[in-house]
Formats: C-alpha cells, structure tokens, sequence
C-alpha cells in the first residue's frame, strides 16, 4: 500500500499537533515553518503567552502523547470562562453550570509547543522544515 503524503504549512500548536497525529497514523508528515522553532526545557522561564485548552484539546494531546511529559506545576485548571466584545454581551462558561471539576487548563504556549517539536523531531516519517516558507504553489493537474 502506498504511504500517503501530507504537507502541512504552519508549525505552531495546531499544526504541529496536526502533524504529529497523522504521523502518528502512518502518514508522511512535511511540517514547513517560516520561523526559527525555539524548543524549551520544562524548567526553564515562565512563557507569558498561554492558552486555554479545553477537555476535548487536553485529550487530542494525550492522544499524542505529549500530555504526560508536561510538568503539572506548568498547568492551571480553570473553571470559569467568558468572552465579550466591545459594546456587545458577555458569555460565560462555568464549570459549576456544568456539573465539572473544571472546564480545562491553561497552559504556556511554547511549553506545549516544545512538546510537540520533541515528538515530531522523533518520528522518521516526519520531515521538518525549519525557516523555509512557501512562495508558490502551482497546481498540476497531470499528476
């Protein structure tokens, strides 16, 4: 059976998540990013840029096996959430409303994606592309 080819165009948390789960499936991954990746140690500063990751995000990263290698001291659970806009209402999600523990976890951006590169940078049906980006893209019909 032939392997099947997929380029994804975009490294950070959503396309290296990509990645890793089709990689994961036997597919063989091209992640091109534009910019230099910086992998960080678990024990290094605190990133100010995190992200709210909710239960069905938290199970795609422990689906990708990634969720265990993350420090817990780096991770916050949450229980309420809201959104708004200006001169616009406010929505808010509360675990309580919900019957949960909690709604999910906010975590450091660069911690999970220095998980993710971790992982990527392991598989052999993974070809990274660091500081290269896409100029054009033609389309050939003829196979």
């Amino acid at each position: 059976m032939e392997k099947k080819e997929i380029i994804i165009v975009g490294g950070g948390m959503v396309g290296a998540l990509s990645a890793l789960l089709l990689a994961q499936q036997g597919f063989i991954i091209h992640l091109i990013e534009k910019n230099k990746v910086q992998i960080h140690q678990q024990a290094g500063d605190f990133d100010l840029r995190v992200s709210a990751f909710s239960a069905q995000s938290t199970r795609l990263l422990q689906k990708a096996g990634i969720w265990n290698s993350l420090p817990k001291t780096r991770l916050c659970a949450y229980q309420c959430l809201q959104t708004w806009e200006k001169d616009s209402a406010k929505l808010t999600f509360d675990s309580q409303n919900l019957n949960l523990d909690c709604l999910g976890v906010m975590a450091e951006n660069s911690l999970i994606q220095s998980a993710l590169w971790r992982a990527l940078e392991k598989m052999s049906n993974v070809h990274l592309y660091v500081q290269c980006e896409i100029l054009t893209l033609n389309n050939n019909k003829n196979g």
